[in-house]
């Protein structure tokens, strides 16, 4: 494995807007005071976590305290039209909560950028179902439910400042380590999707994992839920070889590969492949890679869940 890098001194004290996300948090604060609403506004999630290290994102959520994301972005549109200003219909996201979408999502252009707007919310399950019930919820109710510590942090539009509510996101993304606000036990169950998005950012950001993290990522009762959804879940991203090597290493020792396969890593009797088409660029490190670029079966390890590694699910245990 790669050899963890903290981001220690790379961590930014505050949140440095370019002047197009300015533009738009004005717009989004004079439509809130030119409705008439208390409304607070937090930029959430993983913008926050990029523009703390110093990186730009174009993926904006804003998280609203009292009304739903459609009903603002009707509020913001009647803004524009007041200001002889383009508007822009929203697109409406509804839940999915077999796609790990668990809540309903308002998305719409302002100005140059593309915004998602949803409610803060609390989770509340029926006994027997992992399917949340979602009702509004407080920002340390909604900063609690989320993935990981680093992506837990808010942005508040209105005081320009940074919230960490779970105590831990700030120093996490400091120290460079990946833990979740509950017990990652509770985490994983929620959503057995988070294990292989916390390979993801392991690997992304060479953060060091938790150890409570790697502990319910391996149990018998997280490891078969991660298998059956990643068979309705694939899609493709590739990694060059030093940034594969982290992430199938992770994959193994979190007990998320066949027996077979982790043999075969661990003699290396794979055989080779092509990719095709061929794709460009490591999705954690951006080096180049050459069309045609020759991988083996391991890389395709690289390419399985939502934005990771590829259709090859019988690698996975299915049990």
């Amino acid at each position: 494995m790669a050899t963890h890098t903290v981001p220690g001194d790379a961590v930014q004290d505050k949140i440095n807007l370019t002047s197009e996300e300015r533009a738009l948090f004005d717009t989004l604060l004079a439509a809130a005071k030119f409705a008439g609403s208390s409304t607070v506004l937090r930029a959430a999630g993983g913008w926050v976590r990029d523009k703390l290290l110093g990186k730009e994102s174009k993926d904006i959520d804003i998280a609203l305290d009292n009304m739903l994301g459609k009903d603002f972005a009707d509020k913001v549109n009647e803004y524009l039209a007041s200001q002889g200003k383009a508007t822009h219909t929203a697109a409406v996201i509804h839940s999915n909560p077999d796609q790990s979408k668990h809540l309903e999502t308002a998305r719409m252009k302002v100005n140059s950028l593309w915004i998602d707007l949803v409610n803060l919310r609390s989770e509340t399950y029926a006994d027997g179902s992992r399917i949340p019930k979602m009702e509004f919820g407080t920002p340390l109710q909604d900063a609690m439910r989320r993935d990981f510590t680093v992506n837990s942090l808010f942005y508040n539009l209105n005081e320009d400042s940074v919230e960490d509510l779970t105590g831990k996101g700030l120093e996490d993304l400091r120290q460079g380590v990946l833990r979740t606000p509950l017990p990652p036990q509770e985490t994983f169950k929620d959503d057995p999707l988070r294990v292989m998005r916390a390979v993801r950012f392991a690997t992304r950001f060479n953060f060091a994992p938790d150890p409570a993290i790697l502990a319910a990522a391996s149990s018998e009762e997280v490891s078969p839920a991660v298998a059956s959804k990643l068979m309705r879940r694939m899609c493709f991203l590739l990694l060059c070889m030093a940034c594969l090597q982290q992430a199938t290493l992770l994959c193994s020792m979190w007990n998320l590969l066949h027996p077979s396969v982790t043999a075969m890593l661990h003699t290396g009797c794979v055989p080779y492949t092509r990719l095709s088409p061929p794709l460009l660029a490591c999705c954690r490190c951006q080096c180049s890679m050459s069309p045609g670029t020759i991988m083996t079966p391991e890389s395709l390890i690289s390419l399985v869940y939502v934005e990771w590694l590829l259709p090859l699910w019988v690698l996975f245990k299915c049990r």
